[in-house]
């Protein structure tokens, strides 16, 4: 996994990790980015972004989540 976020509060934030399925059969995964917020009477933790993706046997697939503070969830607000 590595985190690309480059200095500017309104730049955006990627995560790109590796999922691999290494069962028999084929399926899915649902990678998820979480970010900490460290603020009272938040959660402890906030959804920023998800993907999924389909795996065949044995594969390997990057995934990229793209995290954008101008989105309207607003993702780096509390």
């Amino acid at each position: 996994m590595s985190v690309n976020a480059p200095d500017g509060a309104n730049a955006p934030v990627t995560v790109t990790a590796s999922v691999t399925n290494s069962g028999p059969i084929a399926g899915a995964e649902v990678v998820q980015v979480y970010l900490g917020i460290p603020v009272d009477g938040q959660p402890p933790k906030r959804l920023v972004g998800f993907q999924k993706v389909l795996l065949e046997p044995g594969a390997s697939e990057p995934v990229t989540i793209t995290i954008n503070p101008a989105a309207t969830n607003h993702p780096f607000g509390v």
